[in-house]
């Protein structure tokens, strides 16, 4: 199943609205800039690139959610395992990961992205060890393949990397979790996923016993 069937399978059943990730919402100009729509992009010279440790990864994405400065960094080289299962699936050789600034404040710049905060501070890690993987059956606006990673896990965050074949690296497009979570939750699906086993049967149980609409209103709170 490709991205954009799964999404449109989700949104029939009314958990999403339109924020399946769409090339024409994402576009890049000719130096892999995000543009405004016309192509223009901020072309400042983005400066030498630097390999990050984890906490000064974290570091960098908060400052860029919010920030005008155009950096970007190395996440560094992803292991040979990694290398060899990605190449497997995508028929892609990848070198490393890195991550421009104004990617970052465009996947947070979204509020139907779902994002959490530290979302993006496990990005080659979700690259380098989940099976979860699709290279997309559409290149971006620049030309570029674009690499489908999913965290595996329950609504894990979902990265489509840019494949950029002169390095043989790949760059954030975008990232985005399915569903928004709950307030004080990690990793819970929301409440009327949870909970329709459990509304199911109930209903099939305490049917008998709902005389009115309020009273099968109460039963569902109940869950």
């Amino acid at each position: 199943m490709t991205i954009q069937e799964m999404f449109n399978s989700v949104k029939k059943c009314g958990y999403i609205t339109d924020a399946d990730w769409k090339e024409s919402d994402h576009p890049r100009g000719d130096d892999g800039q995000f543009t405004d729509g016309d192509r223009r992009s901020d072309k400042k010279k983005k400066g030498a690139l630097k390999e990050v440790s984890k906490a000064e990864l974290h570091d960098f994405i908060k400052k860029h959610k919010t920030s005008k400065d155009n950096e970007r960094i190395s996440l560094g080289k992803i292991s040979q395992s990694a290398k060899e299962r990605i190449s497997r699936i995508t028929g892609l050789e990848i070198e490393r990961v890195i991550l421009d600034s104004d990617s970052v404040r465009h996947a947070y710049g979204k509020p139907e992205h779902n994002l959490l905060p530290d979302d993006l501070d496990d990005m080659k890690e979700v690259i380098e060890t989940t099976t979860d993987i699709e290279l997309s059956p559409k290149r971006n606006a620049t030309g570029n393949p674009v690499i489908i990673f999913k965290k595996q896990e329950s609504n894990g965050v979902i990265l489509c990397e840019e494949y950029r074949a002169g390095k043989k690296e790949l760059e954030l497009q975008t990232a985005y979790r399915k569903f928004r979570q709950p307030h004080g939750a990690l990793d819970e699906l929301p409440a009327n996923v949870r909970n329709a086993t459990a509304l199911e049967n109930t209903i099939a149980d305490n049917a008998p016993k709902v005389k009115s609409i309020a009273g099968l209103w109460n039963m569902i709170k109940g869950l």
